[in-house]
């Protein structure tokens, strides 16, 4: 659980949110927020949220994701992704995209609203 706040990245990271590890089928790694949560890549990260390399089992649930100068969310070959009740915005400086998706992604409540 994420609980409510605005979250930005260290000056030296390259974005807010990394995920790493693996989940499995009865037991998936889940970020959610709680209340307002706002992951702000303050227009210098490349991606906010990067979902692992080839990673399994991974959602992300009631998130704000904001400002980044790519993507919102980075989803590099990762199967059995969820995102459910995602709002992408202000991203796309250079892409004019919010999400970029490889590999077994579903999407429930996914908002990406024009800059």
């Amino acid at each position: 659980m994420i609980i409510d706040r605005i979250y930005k990245g260290k000056e030296s990271s390259t974005r807010v949110l990394s995920v790493t590890k693996d989940g499995t089928d009865n037991a998936p790694i889940i970020w959610q927020g709680s209340g307002t949560v706002i992951l702000d890549g303050e227009d210098r990260m490349e991606e906010v949220v990067e979902v692992g390399w080839n990673g399994v089992h991974h959602t992300l649930r009631n998130l704000i994701i904001t400002r980044a100068r790519d993507v919102g969310v980075m989803i590099y070959g990762s199967n059995y992704t969820t995102l459910e009740n995602l709002t992408i915005t202000y991203c796309g400086v250079k892409s004019g995209t919010g999400m970029d998706g490889r590999g077994a992604v579903s999407y429930t409540h996914l908002t990406l609203p024009t800059n």
